[in-house]
């Protein structure tokens, strides 16, 4: 992992409950120990005490399968790589004594001396709450057994956050919202969300579009993260019943614009997910914005009956695969020949981007022909 290791298992890959709109889960539980203070207030050794004993309890009997290692340790490479898998957040890179502890399926990650002294987190691929929040809970149990966290009958954990003291539980999903966005019916899911404090941003930033929603940019792609909001007063099976509830309304509604785009918007729709079927055909070079928007035309396209010969899983697997430091990553470690005017790393890049596109999207065929 020291020199950018991404060996550890790549859950999104998997197939997963309403994958068409929902493309993964995460529940993430914040905990922090008894007699020390928040990573904010930390003094003198505080941050290496805390890693040890987080480190320790992993490496016991409790907990088996994981490997643990220290955010400084990471080159800059694999440091990004684990950036753009949703691990870590760019910030904890440059936190004192921040660590990591990773699973070997990668389905369930540990930060440690990041806001928290520990936040541990669960993936799933697909609207899968519960699934997501057995594996993070399954682990604190069991860290439990050998560290106490700091708690109170009142107030349930105590974490860096007023937002997460209760549960300590954040739970979202990764959406894909195409239709919605041209029906210009993301407003009114957005604004039903907030209602419910259930919280929206961009899952890769605000995109190519002038419009905003709710005040903020469209999202590059349609792709958006949705998640509560906060953890009092809820119980852990609140906030999961209230964010699938979220995640099946953003189903119910996508689905509906889709059906509208289909029967109303047909030519619009063509044109939109031919001209991204032929970007990949004939691209030489690619930026990373370009492949995430290309991506989820392409994902529409199939979603919409235009295109066949990929699943959802495997457009979930090229948003990871696609991304600038994996395919850095890839570049390093094989012996790759390009064109002689290609020479720049960045160019090898763009390049090796363009060429994993078009691999991964050979089994697509058009299904339905211009008339």
């Amino acid at each position: 992992m020291n020199k950018a290791d991404v060996s550890f298992g790549a859950w999104y890959s998997e197939s997963g409950a309403e994958n068409d709109v929902i493309l993964s889960t995460r529940v993430r539980l914040a905990r922090n120990l008894v007699n020390f203070p928040f990573p904010a207030q930390y003094k003198q050794d505080d941050s290496v005490k805390v890693q040890s004993l987080v480190f320790d309890a992993f490496l016991s009997t409790a907990v088996e399968g994981f490997q643990t290692l220290p955010i400084s340790g990471l080159e800059p490479m694999g440091q990004n790589i684990l950036i753009e898998r949703g691990v870590i957040e760019p910030q904890i890179t440059k936190t004192k004594d921040a660590g990591l502890v990773v699973s070997s399926d990668g389905k369930t990650t540990c930060l440690v001396n990041y806001y928290d002294h520990l936040r541990i987190a669960s993936f799933a691929s697909g609207c899968d709450p519960n699934m997501a929040y057995s594996l993070a809970k399954s682990i604190d149990d069991k860290l439990q057994e050998t560290l106490q966290f700091a708690a109170s009958v009142e107030f349930g954990y105590l974490t860096a956050s007023l937002n997460d003291t209760g549960t300590g539980m954040k739970v979202s999903v990764a959406v894909h919202l195409p239709s919605l966005g041209v029906v210009d019916g993301l407003e009114e899911l957005f604004k039903s969300f907030s209602k419910k404090s259930i919280a929206v941003r961009a899952s890769y930033g605000p995109g190519n579009q002038t419009h905003t929603i709710n005040g903020s940019a469209a999202a590059l792609g349609n792709y958006y993260l949705v998640s509560t909001g906060t953890a009092i007063p809820l119980k852990e099976e609140d906030q999961l019943s209230l964010l699938k509830d979220a995640a099946e309304q953003a189903l119910e509604y996508e689905r509906k614009a889709r059906k509208t785009v289909i029967s109303k918007m047909e030519t619009s729709l063509k044109d939109s997910v031919f001209r991204a079927y032929s970007q990949v055909l004939y691209c030489r070079l690619m930026d990373e914005r370009e492949a995430i928007d290309v991506v989820s035309r392409l994902k529409w396209g199939c979603d919409c009956g235009l295109l066949q010969g990929l699943s959802s899983a495997d457009f979930c697997s090229l948003l990871y695969r696609l991304r600038s430091a994996h395919l850095a990553f890839v570049n390093k470690s094989g012996a790759l020949n390009f064109e002689p005017d290609i020479k720049t790393e960045e160019q090898k890049v763009r390049r090796l981007r363009s060429l994993v596109l078009q691999e991964a999207c050979e089994p697509l065929t058009i299904v339905q022909t211009e008339k």
